[in-house]
């Protein structure tokens, strides 16, 4: 499944990982928001193959890391 999806790291790091430093993986997204807690992206790939590019990349474990599927909120307007 493709979509927006939350890209967060655990408590055991001191600081989000900079994804975008990658480009492996910079390639498979596309960046709405960052802040220092939360990368949100939009990206074709679905969230277990991304959050398996980011580990393998970045030298992560696999509970240091979640890409979490979600919904955009869009208002409706009448």
């Amino acid at each position: 499944m493709s979509g927006p999806y939350i890209i967060t790291s655990s408590k055991s790091l001191n600081e989000l990982p900079d994804i975008l430093a990658n480009q492996k993986i910079a390639d498979t997204i596309q960046v709405l928001h960052k802040d220092s807690k939360s990368y949100r992206v939009y990206s074709i790939m679905n969230d277990e193959k991304m959050k398996k590019l980011i580990i393998d990349e970045l030298g992560l474990q696999e509970n240091q890391v979640s890409v979490n599927y979600t919904k955009l909120f869009i208002p409706e307007f009448f």
